[in-house]
């Protein structure tokens, strides 16, 4: 790799709209937090409601750290892994009220904060050009509002291939920003991972579309937040991520922590009702072959409906062809013996003289890039799965309602209005063995 690629991280804001992120006030903070649900879920589970305490957050930045001397941040402590440590800037100060800040976040209960340099993490600590496996990367969370791009495909692969080995490997919900600008190009850095969580804008301003990295055609972002820049919604993103993992300890739900769990999680619970042309690109025969919308992914994280997902509780799915448990209108599942040619399923019963105005369900799986030992491996291993919902009046699968089988993206999405009392059945099958995350909700009236 080229040094001169150093020279090219670029921060996702220009600097007027940078200025304008950086003075966020309590005013501000509050609004983004009712629009995502926060203050719906304060008000309904009280003092009890988790901070994201414990919990182990990162930041990668380029040129600074947080200003520990910002009022939000009384209370916390930072480890600076900065070739400059004492170096502080405006926009990881920014990132980090909107991420822990005490009256600024949803997750002002952090206090320990790890802070790396985004050029050494991206190339140093991930050992990139080498034989070796990244450097350990032992955090829950993860933010990183930056983009790289220009770099040469084959560093570029290789760059993404072993951030999406760490996050497998360390458990990470490694959450990164798109480009700012809606008809900006998708940036190499690491908006065209698989197994990170992409975000975008709610207004739509931000590099959105098909991937040209990797498998090409995946949709990018997966998820969008109400941020004036795509640095600043990637961090609420991440804010939300670290209260559910709390919550998920809280819960002793030890598969909910795992990332492709936390991210089915999220963009089950996404919202949809603000963007009135969201849609899936689906076939005459129910058959949606690109599960996100193309600019706005499963929608805006909301942390209200991704919190009573997880505290729904973990329902395993069964392998029959006769009948399937029953399951409760909100949960997820992580399935670890799922085999070709079985389908598992989980039956969802909505009651007599109820409807659900909206259900979501959400499959994601990771692509993995380790050999058989567990150590860093540039050949991705990747599975192809498909899910299916059916109407089970008439038996396990009655009535096809919709069946989400993309052929690249590693994330499958089903999303029904408008679902009468009867059962239904969520089914999900794979070409070979793998361990995924399922999350789905189904909202009644």
């Amino acid at each position: 790799m080229q040094v001169r690629w150093l020279t090219r991280l670029l921060v996702l804001t220009s600097l007027l709209s940078f200025t304008s992120v950086s003075g966020a006030s309590p005013l501000f903070a509050q609004d983004w937090r009712e629009t995502i649900g926060f203050t719906k879920l304060k008000a309904e589970v009280g003092a009890g409601l988790e901070t994201g305490e414990g919990v182990a957050v990162s930041i990668v930045e380029p040129g600074g750290g947080p200003d520990p001397k910002n009022p939000e941040f009384d209370g916390k402590r930072f480890t600076n892994d900065f070739p400059q440590p004492d170096s502080v800037s405006a926009h990881a100060t920014t990132i980090g009220e909107l991420l822990f800040g005490k009256s600024t976040s949803v997750a002002s209960g952090i206090t320990q904060v790890t802070v790396y340099e985004a050029t050494d993490w991206v190339t140093a600590r991930s050992l990139l050009g080498t034989k070796m496996s990244p450097k350990p990367n032992p955090f829950s969370v993860q933010n990183h509002s930056y983009i790289g791009d220009n770099e040469a495909v084959p560093s570029a692969n290789e760059m993404l291939a072993r951030f999406d080995y760490i996050i497998v490997r360390d458990g990470v919900t490694s959450v990164v920003g798109m480009n700012n600008g809606d008809t900006t190009t998708l940036p190499q850095i690491f908006g065209q991972s698989y197994n990170c969580l992409s975000v975008g804008r709610s207004d739509g301003a931000h590099s959105h579309g098909k991937t040209t990295l990797g498998s090409v055609g995946r949709v990018k972002p997966e998820i969008v937040a109400p941020g004036g820049t795509t640095s600043a919604a990637t961090p609420m993103v991440s804010s939300v991520a670290a209260l559910l993992h709390q919550k998920a300890i809280s819960m002793k739900a030890v598969d909910a922590r795992r990332p492709e769990v936390m991210k089915a999680i999220l963009l089950a619970g996404a919202t949809k009702s603000k963007f009135p042309d969201w849609h899936q690109e689906q076939d005459s025969a129910r058959l949606i072959t690109s599960p996100l919308d193309s600019k706005f992914g499963a929608g805006e994280v909301n942390v209200h409906t991704s919190y009573r997902i997880l505290s729904g509780g973990e329902f395993n799915g069964a392998i029959s062809t006769t009948e399937a448990k029953k399951v409760s209108l909100q949960g997820w599942d992580y399935g670890e013996s799922l085999e070709p040619k079985q389908f598992m399923h989980w039956t969802v019963e909505i009651p007599k003289g109820q409807m659900a105005k909206e259900g979501s369900i959400l499959l994601t799986w990771n692509a993995d890039y380790s050999d058989s030992k567990k150590n860093f491996s540039k050949v991705r291993k990747m599975v192809n799965m498909k899910l299916g919902v059916w109407d089970s009046a008439n038996g396990l699968k009655g009535k096809l309602l919709a069946i989400s089988d993309s052929p690249v993206d590693n994330i499958e999405h089903i999303y029904l209005k408008n679902l009468g009392p009867g059962k239904y059945t969520i089914g999900v099958a794979t070409d070979a063995n793998a361990t995924f995350g399922l999350a789905w909700s189904l909202i009644t009236e």
